[in-house]
């Protein structure tokens, strides 16, 4: 059983979540939505705080998160019509498993994945927390320790992963995949990148 830092439990939280969600899910509005009323209904587990903003909802966290793991690969993103594009979790189902801990989400996740946007934002305005606070007001905290405890991980996959969570570290492999490189100016290439 693997401990992980929180920020990393963010990164596997939303990948997970974004394949259960999909195979693809559409817009950030979206996806912001479905995130706040699945933590608004699951309650043990709440890795991304809200506050009330322009469009409802809104999570700083998980905008960054899904930025971040946009700039590593993890999450690709395709430009649709006009401001909205499609997110899709590229998973090594070997580093990100399944997330057993979670069945009630899971199965409220399958609940409103077929709902529209629309829908979505109306559910979401609908809850009592909306109904009574004012802009940039929270309106879920955050509620995750230090470091969480995942038993579907072992210590090397969870070390594999904060390494590939960097953005520097997606670079570097980039580049190298992306160079030619002699074999006996391997080492001085590589003593570059880092």
């Amino acid at each position: 059983m693997a401990m992980v830092r929180a920020e990393t439990f963010r990164n596997i939280f939303l990948l997970d979540f974004i394949e259960k969600a999909g195979p693809k899910v559409y817009g950030r509005l979206r996806l912001q939505k479905m995130m706040f009323l699945c933590e608004g209904s699951f309650k043990k587990l709440r890795p991304f705080a809200f506050k009330k903003h322009h469009y409802g909802p809104y999570s700083q966290e998980l905008a960054d998160t899904l930025k971040l793991l946009q700039a590593t690969g993890w999450v690709q993103s395709e430009p649709l019509s006009g401001r909205m594009s499609y997110y899709q979790a590229n998973c090594n189902r070997r580093l990100i498993p399944q997330l057993n801990w979670a069945e009630d989400l899971d199965q409220y996740i399958q609940q409103i994945r077929g709902e529209r946007t629309e829908e979505l934002k109306e559910r979401a305005y609908q809850r009592p927390e909306m109904e009574s606070a004012g802009k940039d007001q929270v309106l879920i905290e955050a509620n995750l320790p230090e470091r969480i405890s995942v038993p579907e991980l072992s210590q090397e996959d969870v070390e594999d992963m904060e390494i590939s969570f960097r953005p520097e570290f997606s670079l570097v492999i980039r580049h190298a995949l992306e160079t030619p490189v002699k074999k006996s100016d391997w080492r001085k290439q590589l003593d570059s990148w880092l």
